[in-house]
């Protein structure tokens, strides 16, 4: 138990660590919904199950949550710099000018038949319940990452930098379930983009 108490510390092998904690939870989480997903016969996961994927991954953010909320609140209060309190308003300021600015722009998609796509392609409204929580699930995680980064004393450009990078590599889990490469390459080019 001491060691997970200096879990966030300012050297790179404690880094190392929390990044191998988010690896092996992020893969152990997709690997058991594959599975779950397979047992109860629902191939369609979050269209077919929305309800027991959500409890699925509710349950990976109470383990991560509570395994990781007592350090990461203590650290975050003093890591972070009263500067940082602006990230927050500039991130979400730039993703509503790219939602609002950009993507109507973009021209519409051509959605192929229900063989060839990703659920989400074809997602029924009760799809979001169990993504949101697998989000919610991710964005702990996330957190971990960014004050585990923080402890490095490394600049917030750094450390948004590497997040995004971190962030899109661990979609490459979606490759657990045999989907096709160019998908994996999308979602992992995107996550990277806009994590």
């Amino acid at each position: 138990m001491a060691a997970m108490k200096s879990l966030f510390q300012p050297t790179w092998a404690s880094l190392a660590v929390v990044v191998a904690l988010i690896t092996t939870t992020w893969t152990l989480s997709s690997i058991g919904y594959y599975q779950l997903a397979d047992f109860l016969g629902k191939p369609g996961g979050y269209n077919e199950g929305p309800r027991i994927f959500s409890i699925y991954y509710g349950i990976w953010c109470l383990i991560v949550f509570f395994d990781l909320s007592p350090r990461l609140i203590r650290l975050g209060k003093t890591i972070l710099s009263p500067e940082d309190r602006f990230a927050p308003l500039f991130m979400l300021t730039a993703c509503a000018l790219f939602a609002f600015i950009v993507l109507p722009f973009l021209p519409e998609a051509d959605i192929p038949t229900e063989d060839e796509v990703n659920e989400i392609i074809i997602a029924q409204p009760w799809y979001f319940l169990p993504k949101s929580v697998e989000i919610l699930f991710q964005q702990i995680l996330m957190t971990a990452l960014v004050v585990a980064l923080a402890a490095q004393n490394l600049r917030l450009g750094h450390i948004a930098l590497l997040t995004a990078i971190l962030f899109g590599g661990f979609h490459l889990t979606l490759a657990l379930d045999g989907a096709n490469p160019f998908y994996v390459l999308r979602y992992t080019v995107a996550a990277t983009l806009f994590g």
